[in-house]
């Protein structure tokens, strides 16, 4: 079994069960925005940056239209839906416990800083990261999840082989390829990463609790 001494944790999917309140900030868009729109299924668009999700699921192509309905998204998520998104089973007790094992954590997301701050801090998460990186920070916007996985590998002491992502969508296992790291699928979220890419087995996590025994 490989020895890993640094994680990198997606957010959405992997440590938090986020889709209900996505789901409700995408609804509160859609009303105000777009009011004879039917509102489809968006577990499988869970994963990429909101915008994304709006053009992908709505297959928008109008930009001030995009620019509204993120702007709507945004408001109502950051003052109600980040609320909504539960940690999965064991993530703290698992946390813990790597935090005893000197195993040293981080987080990239794609989610801006002011959403995952505010998600980390209302489940007392944020002493577990040494760094927390998303897609949109205050100080710099990445271009995708890879361009942001290069930035963190730059502030990671160990060498390559010692350091695992996981996460649940393919741009987390491209991530982790680009930099030369291990990949942990979290096929309990919602990426379905497994019908994306092959994983092996002894790589698939069924829940999160499932880390362990990497360790």
């Amino acid at each position: 079994m490989a020895k890993y001494y640094d994680i990198i944790f997606d957010l959405d999917g992997t440590l938090v069960d986020s889709l209900d309140g996505i789901e409700h900030s995408y609804r509160h868009a859609i009303r105000l925005n777009l009011v004879a729109q039917d509102v489809p299924d968006i577990r499988s668009y869970i994963g990429p940056p909101i915008r994304d999700i709006f053009r992908l699921s709505l297959n928008l192509t109008d930009k001030i239209i995009l620019d509204k309905l993120e702007r709507s998204f945004r408001v109502n998520y950051d003052s109600i839906g980040y609320k909504l998104s539960p940690l999965y089973p064991r993530v703290v007790e698992v946390l813990d416990e790597l935090l005893a094992k000197n195993i040293v954590c981080h987080i990239l997301t794609n989610k801006p800083k002011a959403a995952t701050d505010a998600i980390l801090n209302n489940h007392q998460l944020v002493k577990y990261f040494k760094n927390i990186i998303s897609r949109e920070n205050h100080s710099q916007i990445f271009k995708n999840k890879i361009e942001a996985a290069r930035f963190l590998s730059g502030k990671i002491d160990t060498a390559q082989h010692q350091v695992v992502v996981v996460g649940d969508s393919l741009d987390d296992a491209e991530s982790a390829k680009v930099c030369g790291y291990g990949f942990l699928a979290a096929i309990y979220g919602y990426g379905a990463i497994d019908t994306k890419i092959a994983i092996a087995e002894e790589s698939r996590l069924i829940n999160f609790g499932s880390i362990l025994r990497h360790f």
